[in-house]
């Protein structure tokens, strides 16, 4: 608003294009006119510059948190940095987030999966004062540490299914498959007809290689 580099048109066209949502609609029917952009801000600031609205709106946001499924370690940092948004904002709106201690840590730990629930309660122990949100803060931070210290010992030895029993089956395979080419079946042997005895060496030789083609395969 304080660019004098702009005329007031392309001031209220920037202010319209940067808006989205519901402030998006409160101009929605206001046309671009340099005689506009002052009402245009006064509807914006009428509307949203309400610290009362505003505190309501972060609160809302902190007790919406939603509740960690797994202990993953993209879940917990994501909770994490909700919590600092809606904090920081309170912060700024000089609430006294400072003393919510005891509110915010019963809120957190009620968003924590089964197993980091578990952990959190072991690291309190008999502990009878009610832990800072410093600690919870702190708990999860090493939390997220410890699992991406054991996802980077894990990883590498998670390999595809046994490359090195494809490539033996395969090779085994072409064997068979060579085997079958080079011995000599007779040519009056039928093997699909199913009246030839089974105890025939040619009989046998085929349901042999016909195994090993299908295993191995």
């Amino acid at each position: 608003m304080e660019n004098n580099n702009l005329s007031a048109v392309e001031k209220l066209h920037y202010l319209k294009m940067s808006l989205t949502g519901e402030p998006a609609q409160h101009l929605k029917n206001i046309s671009i006119t340099s005689e506009n952009l002052k009402r245009s801000w006064e509807i914006l600031v009428t509307r949203y510059d309400n610290k009362r609205v505003q505190i309501d709106a972060q609160l809302s946001a902190l007790f919406a948190i939603r509740k960690l499924k797994t202990a993953g370690i993209t879940e917990i940092k994501k909770l994490l940095g909700d919590v600092k948004e809606a904090l920081d904002a309170l912060e700024t709106l000089e609430c006294p987030v400072k003393s919510w201690d005891h509110m915010i840590v019963f809120v957190i730990v009620r968003k924590l999966d089964v197993e980091s629930l578990k952990e959190w309660e072991t690291t309190l122990g008999a502990k009878s004062t009610s832990p800072s949100f410093g600690e919870l803060k702190q708990f999860l931070v090493g939390r997220v540490q410890t699992l991406e210290s054991i996802e980077r010992v894990v990883i590498p030895f998670k390999q595809p299914a046994s490359n090195a029993t494809s490539v033996r089956s395969q090779s085994n395979a072409r064997a068979y498959a060579a085997t079958a080419v080079r011995v000599r079946i007779p040519s009056k042997c039928n093997f699909t007809d199913f009246r030839t005895p089974l105890n025939t060496p040619s009989r046998r030789l085929f349901i042999f290689v016909l195994f090993h083609l299908v295993t191995f395969a």
